[in-house]
């Protein structure tokens, strides 16, 4: 979709944030400073990582929805540009599905030089910034003419006759030199060729068979996406019980957790020491907590246990939990799958930490 990259908005703030430490544990502060948001304008090159937008902060391999073009930092606030976006962002937008954004900052070696760099920006409904505008997408409109040749296409193969050629939502003192020239430039920005001396009925038929083209191949890419993704999660999960790092019925638990972040899933399964539930597994049609708890002694200290702590130094306590207090163990839960979706920093330093 052609974008009128003039238009910036705001998407950070400088202020104090939250930032997981891998060392010790816990969540610590870090301050972005005014200078802080110049230096991420002055250091971001879409040469070196073109920051994408996704919907909240999935696996790398995740479709974009747009992409950013340029940053500036103005006072306290740090802003950016489209240098293109999606049919499907912009109408998540505009009927209002996502309201908000929430950056991934990364502390990255670019051109020899340690900086805050963007990596990333996730629509949200719960942004850690508080007090930005919500997206509106008048904020980062499209050219009006192209609009409105995709809304009279609606992505389907349609023939039109001269006479309706005329009649698109155009200004009455549009000419029709510029009409020509709109859809040639148009038909450049989707890739499509366009022979010399082609008829301008035949140019809009070109035009709306490629729209629909390009709607039935990302249909297919999607769905074959969501597929890859589950059986990747799967393999994980089955790979973890064959090397009795975890027991059949803590895969329930684990899909979740891959679900909303994989990477950091994978990176605590590898981070827990295989075998320690081989003998279990090899049992069958035995009562998974009489199985998961026989000879389970408990820590003499884990009150201050985070999902994480649990999950790689005593997954069976944690069943245990689970069984006795079904509602602390839903707060550790929610807590991780929250820190882990929504705090960039957060799921940086986790990856980090969970592959050493």
């Amino acid at each position: 979709m052609i974008v009128n990259n003039e238009t910036f908005i705001e998407i950070f703030k400088a202020g104090t944030y939250p930032s997981w430490n891998p060392e010790t544990k816990k969540f610590e502060e870090i301050v972005f400073s005014n200078d802080t948001l110049i230096e991420i304008a002055n250091c971001y090159d879409p040469s070196f990582h073109k920051a994408p937008w996704f919907i909240g902060h999935p696996n790398s391999d995740a479709p974009a929805l747009a992409w950013v073009g340029t940053l500036k930092a103005q006072g306290d606030t740090l802003y950016q540009n489209f240098s293109s976006m999606s049919d499907e962002f912009i109408e998540l937008i505009k009927n209002k599905k996502y309201a908000n954004r929430s950056v991934e900052l990364y502390n990255w070696k670019v051109n020899g030089k340690n900086c805050w760099y963007l990596g990333a920006i996730g629509l949200t409904n719960m942004p850690m910034v508080k007090g930005m505008k919500q997206l509106e997408i008048s904020d980062y409109p499209v050219h009006n003419n192209s609009e409105d040749l995709m809304k009279a296409f609606s992505l389907q193969p349609l023939k039109f006759s001269d006479e309706q050629i005329q009649s698109f939502y155009l200004p009455n003192n549009f000419k029709q030199k510029n009409m020509n020239e709109h859809l040639l430039r148009l038909a450049a920005s989707l890739g499509v060729s366009i022979p010399a001396g082609t008829s301008e009925v035949d140019t809009v038929n070109i035009l709306s068979s490629k729209f629909s083209q390009v709607a039935n191949e990302n249909t297919v890419i999607k769905t074959e996406l969501e597929k890859i993704k589950a059986e990747r999660i799967e393999t994980l999960l089955a790979s973890a019980v064959t090397e009795g790092k975890i027991i059949p019925a803590q895969k329930e638990e684990y899909l979740k957790l891959a679900q909303a972040n994989f990477d950091s899933t994978k990176n605590i399964l590898a981070s827990m020491a295989s075998g320690q539930h081989l003998e279990q597994n090899k049992v069958g049609n035995v009562d998974p907590s009489k199985n998961l708890n026989a000879g389970y002694t408990p820590p003499e200290d884990h009150s201050g246990w985070d999902f994480f702590e649990w999950t790689k130094n005593d997954p069976a306590g944690l069943q245990k939990l689970k069984a006795s207090d079904p509602d602390a163990y839903k707060k550790l839960e929610d807590e991780f799958l929250s820190s882990a979706a929504s705090n960039p920093v957060f799921k940086n330093n986790f990856n980090n930490e969970g592959g050493k």
